[in-house]
């Protein structure tokens, strides 16, 4: 059973831990309408629900889409890609990869979140 000093102890440690990520990692700044560029395979899978989004919060959406599976692991091997994978999504040249995230972040540019206030 932990005791007082110990939970004050995680939460001086957390707030450290908090304001060494928020020195060494800055939160990325994006123009009000950034230039959006989604990078995957021909078929919808994973970034169907980005395409929809996007085209729903009336985002501008370079949709590129690989010939063939050549062209992705040559972009793959290039390490173009961060984690190797794919969908990605470039928001002003910087890279959001796993659809979850991508739509995340589609969401809050395209003012799809509600606030009960």
């Amino acid at each position: 059973m932990a005791s007082i000093g110990d939970s004050a102890a995680l939460v001086a440690a957390a707030a450290v831990g908090v304001a060494v990520g928020a020195a060494c990692c800055p939160k990325p700044t994006i123009a009000p309408k950034p230039k959006l560029k989604l990078v995957y395979f021909a078929g919808p899978g994973k970034a169907e629900g980005t395409r929809l989004a996007c085209a729903y919060a009336g985002l501008e959406l370079e949709d590129y889409r690989f010939s063939d599976r050549a062209e992705f692991m040559k972009m793959k091997e290039s390490g173009e890609l961060t984690y190797g994978q794919v969908p990605v999504l470039f928001v002003d040249g910087q890279q959001v990869n796993q659809s979850s995230s991508i739509i995340r972040v589609v969401g809050k540019l395209g003012g799809l979140y509600w606030t009960t206030s």
